[in-house]
């Protein structure tokens, strides 16, 4: 069996020869998944073997800190050892609130998803600047996941409140650890609004209006294009994140993009189309330019035994779920240049 390590150290040595001889540096994306791995030990080496460099995984606040200053950190310790062993970086989501944070709303709320009342806010910076301290070696810390959609900002969609929520932690977590990479704010691709989702254009329109844009270093972005119209709709939601972006900061160059998320559901598309859909989704990324990172969405299936299997299940994952790779996903990875032909 090859080597991860190896094959990605000359990996690198061949870029950096062709960027010598070119005159030029860019770099390939790092490339890695998007995972529940705390909730999956074991998982991190298996990742690595098929290529993965960085690998992304929420900070739940709710779980690390139920008490003010009393941090737990055991599980997500365990987390970052796996990825350290396995030659993986994290890039880390701080996002959640515990229930002393929150009293404007019910404790049963999902704790993951549910932010604290604006009076915490600094409470919130302070765990996240911990988080930075804790664990220097991450790639980056992404300030929550989604916040346009109620399922993950569960008090409502609120471009201002959380424009607010991210300086104060932007701001502790540059005090903590000033070369620390963030990245914000991890929308959901949706265009238009709806009872549950602002549209990501105008989430972000709102959120730079309010002060967002002092207030991270790169963007980040979800994709999921559809199956049937790949290339248009992949090539429109990076756009209108871009395109909002520009405007929203004219005079400032255009930010890194890191891709924190891009799936293709199995369900819908079939395990081997779904691994070409990918293929192609990914070259594309890889060609456009600014893009500091893909991540797949997910890596392995839910067990057929799990709440989320059955036939709704989208199944994102690039390992069925006995942990097998599915139809396509190996040539997809080489072909990506994440693993080697032979």
């Amino acid at each position: 069996m090859f080597n991860p390590h190896t094959w990605r150290a000359l990996a690198a040595l061949v870029l950096t020869v062709l960027a010598t001889a070119t005159g030029t540096a860019s770099a390939a994306p790092a490339f890695g998944f998007n995972e529940d791995w705390h909730a999956r030990a074991g998982l991190a080496a298996h990742s690595a073997a098929l290529g993965a460099e960085v690998n992304r995984q929420g900070l739940y606040w709710g779980e690390i800190e139920r008490a003010p200053g009393q941090y737990d950190w055991a599980r997500f310790d365990r987390v970052h050892a796996e990825f350290r062993d396995a030659g993986v970086r994290p890039l880390f989501v701080a996002l959640g609130s515990p229930c002393w944070a929150r009293p404007s709303t019910p404790c049963t709320n999902d704790p993951r998803f549910t932010p604290p009342d604006p009076r915490f806010n600094q409470a919130y910076a302070r765990f996240a600047a911990a988080a930075a301290q804790r664990y220097p070696d991450m790639a980056a810390i992404e300030l929550w996941n989604e916040p346009n959609f109620d399922t993950f900002w569960t008090t409502g969609p609120d471009p201002a409140g959380y424009s607010r929520l991210a300086c104060s932690a932007y701001r502790a977590v540059k005090s903590a650890a000033p070369g620390l990479t963030v990245i914000a704010p991890a929308l959901a691709p949706r265009r238009r609004s709806s009872a549950h989702i602002m549209g990501q254009a105008s989430f972000l329109k709102g959120a730079m209006r309010a002060g967002l844009g002092a207030c991270f270093d790169d963007l980040s972005v979800h994709l999921y294009p559809e199956p049937r119209n790949l290339f248009p709709s992949l090539r429109r939601q990076l756009d209108e994140i871009r395109r909002t972006a520009a405007a929203a900061e004219p005079r400032r160059r255009a930010r890194r993009i890191w891709v924190t998320e891009a799936g293709i559901p199995g369900a819908r598309a079939g395990d081997s189309q779904q691994a070409q859909l990918l293929r192609s989704a990914f070259m594309e990324l890889r060609a456009q330019p600014g893009i500091r990172a893909m991540l797949a969405h997910r890596f392995k299936d839910a067990p057929a035994s799990a709440p989320a299997a059955g036939p709704a299940d989208p199944r994102y994952g690039l390992l069925d779920a006995t942990g097998a790779p599915k139809a396509g996903t190996l040539a997809l990875l080489r072909d990506l240049g994440v693993l080697p032909r032979s």
